[in-house]
Formats: C-alpha cells, sequence, structure tokens
C-alpha cells in the first residue's frame, strides 16, 4: 500500500495528488478518504476562486496551497509507509480505524490537524510575507463557509439523527461551524506570527509544542467523555456509509 507523490507546486497539483490519495483511499476502502473527499472539495473550490481572480495574488495563493497541502500529503504518505508523523495526524490516522467513530468525527480529526498545526506553519514555510498575504489568507474563510453547506448535506445523506439535529438547528448549526472555523484559523495565523519570530531551532521547539496540544484536542474529539459521547455513539449506530459512497457525497 502506497502513495506515490509527484511534484506538488501548485492548487493543480495539489488536485491531481488528492485524486491520487482517493484512487487508493476507495480502492482499499480506508476511512481516511472522508477527509481527503473534503480536502478535495475545498481545494477546487479554491482554484475557481483564483481563476475568478478574488485573491490579490492568485499565484502567490496557488502556491501556498500546494505548501499547505503537503503537510497532509506528506504525513498520509508516511503513515502508509509505518513511519513516524507528527502526533496530532498519528492520532488522526490512527481513529480511522475505529469503526464505532462517525463521519463527522473524522472529518473533525483531518481539520483539527490541518488547521490547529499545519496551517500557521505553512505559511512560514512558505517564506512569505505575512503582511501583505493576511488579505488573502482571510479570503479563504467565505470559502470554507460555502463549501460547509455541501459537506453537511453530505453527512446527513448518511446520518440520519445528525441529519434531524440539522433540521432542528436550521443555520445555526453552520454559522456555529463557520465560526469555530475562522477561530482556529485566526489562531493558526497568531501561530505564523509567532514562528516567524523565532530562530529555526526555536521554532521546531515550538511546533512541537503546537503538536502536542493539537494532539491532545484529536484525542477528545475521538473520544469526547461521557455524556457527549453516548449522543456521538448514537449518531454512529443510525449512520450507514461505505467509503466509495460518501466519498462520492463529499464531491458533489
Amino acid at each position: 500500500m502506497t502513495l506515490s507523490l509527484g511534484s506538488v507546486e501548485d492548487v493543480d497539483d495539489v488536485i491531481e495528488a488528492l485524486d491520487e490519495v482517493l484512487a487508493l483511499g476507495v480502492r482499499e476502502g480506508h476511512r481516511w478518504s472522508v477527509f481527503a473527499a473534503m480536502y478535495r472539495r475545498v481545494t477546487i473550490a479554491v482554484k475557481r476562486a483564483i481563476e475568478r481572480g478574488e485573491f490579490d495574488d492568485g499565484p502567490r495563493m496557488s502556491r501556498f496551497d500546494a505548501v499547505f497541502a503537503l503537510r497532509y500529503l506528506r504525513p498520509l504518505q508516511a503513515h502508509l509507509r509505518g513511519e513516524p508523523v507528527p502526533r496530532a495526524w498519528s492520532v488522526a490516522f490512527r481513529a480511522t480505524g475505529d469503526l464505532r467513530l462517525t463521519a463527522m468525527q473524522l472529518l473533525l480529526l483531518g481539520v483539527n490537524a490541518h488547521i490547529n498545526l499545519d496551517l500557521g506553519f505553512s505559511v512560514v514555510d512558505a517564506g512569505l510575507e505575512l503582511d501583505p498575504f493576511r488579505a488573502d489568507f482571510d479570503r479563504i474563510n467565505a470559502i470554507l463557509a460555502d463549501e460547509l453547506d455541501g459537506v453537511q448535506q453530505a453527512l446527513d445523506t448518511v446520518s440520519p439523527w445528525l441529519s434531524g439535529v440539522d433540521r432542528f438547528m436550521g443555520k445555526a448549526d453552520e454559522r456555529l461551524g463557520v465560526f469555530v472555523v475562522v477561530r482556529a484559523r485566526d489562531q493558526a495565523w497568531r501561530t505564523a506570527l509567532e514562528a516567524s519570530s523565532r530562530s529555526h531551532q526555536e521554532r521546531a521547539t515550538y511546533e512541537a509544542t503546537v503538536d502536542r496540544s493539537t494532539a491532545e484536542l484529536a484525542e477528545r474529539i475521538a473520544d469526547p467523555g461521557f455524556p457527549l459521547s453516548c449522543l456521538v455513539r448514537m449518531i454512529g449506530w443510525r449512520e450507514s456509509w461505505t467509503v466509495l459512497e460518501l466519498v462520492a457525497l463529499l464531491g458533489s
């Protein structure tokens, strides 16, 4: 079971790499494919926004998208090879083998690692001037908000009890979801500011600290504890989906 990533330098390369990830994941029934499918959906939306000229610097965003994606693709590749990965990703990948976890939990585990750990350090990895990039960084929030409703619809299709909660809440749960993601991205920007002010050695220590706290949050997502875990288990009991089905729904 291998994943051979080619050169990933822009948003088109990211989509091609995610296609490879999903082909492998769906073929072998890996539940980590659920996050990959959502990631591909958002990446396509970013690509379209670049093509529409919605960013101050489209090529810069395209290059950054690749740097950011590699923070997910490389740990996934290492995981499939049995190699060490960041703690936050280790918890996320390991949890996908727990069939009791809901589709929502699988998505949240990926989002947690990729935003709370990867995003801020990706800004530094890309070598960007922070002030000129901030406006384009924040424009991604609107894209995520637009895509969240489609993701929710996909989850509702396979999860009757989650669908019931969604109907009861109306648009309130989507607004809450957007609020949480925006807050996490704001924290990622603060992480980028902090990391950029440190030496290479200090940055590595800081990243290990962020990884540890992100992994702790991942553990709580996978097992929220009583009584929330009871509600999550009840939702999971009513879910019915295959990897192929849910990947298709998230991509539509």
